[in-house]
């Protein structure tokens, strides 16, 4: 880069940075929204509260202003007649009733297929053993319930749950506890947020003593992690629910008042955050049916079909493809680029998994069985045939 370059890189970043400056001070949705939403503050850094669950920094909440703004100015335009805009998110007021997701661009955000959503739970944080393992458990089901319902797989990496990083690297997203005096009682992240500012938060304040049922909670906020907007935003909602901005998002199709998403409000929604059969179907339509989690356990004393005789051949197709589970296959595209589901992939990396899964450390969410480790060893000991 040479200098010239350099300065003027500069200079339109000042440049920007004034433009931003002034718009703070005239933009009358921002500071409207400045005065009106509560603030936390967290590692020093202050954040403005916003649909319950939702935190922005200062330059944050002015974008979420330009968004409800033109929201407002659609919205208008729909009533005197004039129609929606290209690209504008309807609200269809019958039929099934599904989740509303995030767009960019036109198009809903999503995580990749396969991905495995890894996270740990920061225990030093935690005021307690018992809120640790609390949050842990609940964490997990909520986890387990996104899973059975769509194609999505989550992992917590317990080896780095005593960490002394706060986003410690191996994982998406560490889960911690915060105390703050406000309504909030937990907090997540989409998938567009930047890599910073995935994390998950637990205020102890609210949390343990909050008459929701706290893997509702969890499971609310891990729709978030996945993609999805409030339900209780919508036009169909009760006005008690709050006026929010629904700029940014597709609707699935229409308003969902027992939404896992729906915050209980205005007499809709439930204390339990639970699924709707429309959650369901909105879900899939994002990420597909569940995963096959299929992961073949065998017991010590089960016979695994070959013998410790060489002249048995154990192939991968037939007895090692199926040791790996569409998780562990998402973890390593995700994390090693490559892929537990073809031979050539496993064939060449057979020693770093063998060693990974003798040692415990593969896969991250619990060893195997060490009859699965020998079969393994078998197939590496005796060629590594296809």
């Amino acid at each position: 880069m040479t200098m010239a370059t350099y300065l003027s890189e500069a200079s339109m970043r000042v440049h920007s940075d004034d433009n931003l400056l002034h718009e703070k001070e005239v933009d009358e949705t921002y500071l409207r929204l400045r005065n009106e939403l509560s603030s936390v503050e967290i590692d020093g850094v202050s954040f403005f509260l916003a649909e319950g669950d939702l935190l922005f920094d200062e330059d944050e909440l002015l974008f979420y202003a330009r968004r409800r703004r033109l929201a407002s100015l659609r919205f208008a335009e729909r009533l005197i007649g004039n129609g929606p805009e290209l690209g504008d998110a309807q609200t269809v007021t019958s039929g099934p009733a599904e989740l509303m997701g995030v767009i960019r661009n036109g198009r809903p955000v999503r995580w990749d297929a396969g991905m495995l959503l890894t996270y740990c739970v920061l225990r030093r944080t935690f005021d307690s053993d018992e809120n640790y393992r609390t949050v842990v458990a609940a964490m997990d089901e909520a986890a387990r319930s996104w899973e059975s319902i769509c194609g999505v797989s989550f992992a917590h990496v317990s080896r780095l749950d005593d960490s002394a990083d706060m986003k410690p690297d191996g994982v998406l997203y560490p889960v911690r506890e915060i105390s703050v005096d406000s309504t909030m009682v937990a907090s997540a992240f989409f998938p567009t947020d930047a890599v910073f500012r995935r994390r998950m938060l637990i205020n102890r304040l609210r949390y343990y003593t909050t008459s929701f049922d706290r893997v509702g909670v969890l499971r609310h906020e891990l729709g978030h992690v996945l993609g999805f907007r409030h339900e209780h935003i919508r036009s169909g909602a009760p006005a008690a629910c709050g006026d929010e901005s629904e700029a940014n998002t597709i609707p699935l199709t229409a308003y969902d008042p027992q939404s896992v998403m729906h915050y209980y409000c205005g007499g809709r929604g439930t204390h339990l955050f639970n699924f709707t059969e429309n959650d369901i179907i909105g879900a899939q339509k994002l990420y597909g049916p569940p995963l096959d989690d299929t992961h073949v356990i065998l017991p010590e004393d089960t016979e695994t079909g070959w013998s410790d005789g060489s002249e048995d051949v154990v192939g991968f197709e037939s007895h090692i493809k199926d040791l790996f589970r569409q998780r562990d296959r998402g973890a390593m595209r995700t994390f090693r680029n490559f892929d537990l589901w073809k031979y050539e992939d496993v064939k060449e990396h057979a020693l770093d998994i063998l060693r990974e899964v003798e040692g415990g450390t593969m896969p991250c969410d619990g060893p195997w069985p060490q009859s699965s480790v020998d079969q393994f060893k078998k197939w590496v000991d005796t060629g590594m045939n296809p």
